[in-house]
């Protein structure tokens, strides 16, 4: 089997899967890993990515092209996602991307990762996959997917992601009651205005990917040192989620920065990405959530 890799580009993040790809389109994953960029930063307000933001981006491809060089990879691709999508200079940004990494970026839209996040959880996840819906909640955005095994019947795209919701909504390290209300009727709109819960199939099965979900089952197990063969498959309550919440709700940064599962990087903007979990799971009137470790960069080396 011949090793393939691809580097997402998020709003919150850059991360780097690479695989071994079978005949089948099994993907078995040899080595990844996760940089903290923020991208994203203030992409919302302004429309563009900013100075700084890319300068880390950059720097970070560049430790993930030599990487790649060093493991003697020559098939490797590199997609972007919500802030890259949203941001006016991506025309530029692509073209910084194509020099540096000597690849062409491909700019994925809101169906597209919504798509390729779903593909990912079939292929990866070793359960019963008949009717499921997958939740993937990014920096910039929350895809919603939902089919029958391997055939999908409607994906969508919601412009609230935890980094996006956190710089419209919350004070870094102040989070008020009023804040935080103003930012859970935003979700409840978002979700009623763009999912049609009547369109879905009953008894389905819902998965979680993206930083958020899996830094929730993270917590949940206290995890000091992460271990993704204790993340992936993990059971999740919705109970557990509210109780995690009002945890985190009650601490200030610093305080949340200490939290056993928790990234450090990820303390100010994770209450948002909960937030729209747990509105998107209660819409949904589900009780429990299932966490997978393969996704949208899953996906995209599976197809």
């Amino acid at each position: 089997m011949k090793q393939e890799a691809v580097i997402d580009i998020g709003t919150n993040s850059i991360r780097l899967l690479v695989g071994e790809k079978s005949n089948q389109g099994e993907v078995i994953p040899i080595y990844t890993d996760n940089k903290i960029t923020r991208l994203g930063d203030g992409v919302d307000k302004s429309g563009y990515l900013n100075s700084q933001a890319i300068m880390r981006t950059l720097e970070g491809l560049v430790e993930y092209r030599t990487k790649i060089t060093n493991m003697n990879i020559d098939i490797f691709s590199i997609i972007a996602t919500s802030a890259v999508r949203d941001a006016k200079n991506k025309e530029s940004f692509a073209e910084k991307i194509a020099d540096i990494m000597g690849r062409p970026l491909e700019i994925l839209s809101g169906e597209e990762e919504a798509q390729l996040s779903y593909l990912g959880v079939i292929k990866g996840l070793k359960k019963n996959t008949e009717n499921i819906l997958v939740i993937d909640i990014g920096g910039g955005s929350t895809e919603i997917t939902w089919g029958i095994s391997e055939k999908i019947i409607n994906a969508q795209s919601l412009q609230m992601g935890a980094v996006r919701l956190t710089e419209r909504f919350i004070e870094r390290d102040c989070i008020s009651q009023r804040n935080y209300q103003d930012m859970i009727k935003y979700i409840k709109q978002q979700l009623k205005e763009q999912i049609d819960v009547n369109h879905l199939i009953s008894e389905m099965q819902v998965i979680g990917v993206g930083g958020t979900a899996t830094t929730c089952a993270a917590i949940d197990q206290n995890m000091e040192v992460y271990n993704r063969e204790k993340i992936h498959g993990y059971v999740l309550q919705g109970e557990n989620i509210d109780r995690i919440q009002s945890i985190l709700l009650s601490k200030s940064l610093k305080e949340r920065q200490k939290v056993k599962g928790l990234q450090p990087q990820r303390a100010d903007i994770i209450v948002s990405g909960i937030a729209v979990l747990l509105q998107t799971l209660k819409y949904f009137n589900c009780k429990e959530i299932i966490i997978s470790e393969t996704d949208l960069l899953y996906g995209r080396l599976a197809k």
